[in-house]
C-alpha cells in the first residue's frame, strides 16, 4: 500500500486493511450462502460482487458464472 497508493500512515493502512477484510469476509460469506441455498442466491451473490449491482448486466453471462 505504501509503494502503490502512497499510504506512508500506519494508522490509515491499518484502518484500510481492516475495511478490505471485512470486505472479503462478507463475499466469502456471501459465496458460501449461494452453495447452500442454490443458484438464484449464488447469482445474486455474483451480481453484486462481481458486476457491482449493474442493472444492465447480460444474463447469459451471469449463468454462465453460475453454472
Amino acid at each position: 500500500m505504501a509503494t502503490y497508493h502512497g499510504m506512508v500512515a500506519r494508522g490509515t493502512r491499518n484502518k484500510y486493511l481492516k475495511d478490505l477484510f471485512i470486505q472479503w469476509r462478507g463475499v466469502l460469506a456471501a459465496y458460501d450462502e449461494g452453495l447452500i441455498r442454490g443458484d438464484a442466491v449464488m447469482a445474486a451473490a455474483v451480481w453484486r460482487n462481481v458486476f457491482k449491482g449493474d442493472e444492465n448486466v447480460d444474463a447469459e453471462k451471469l449463468a454462465l458464472i453460475v453454472a
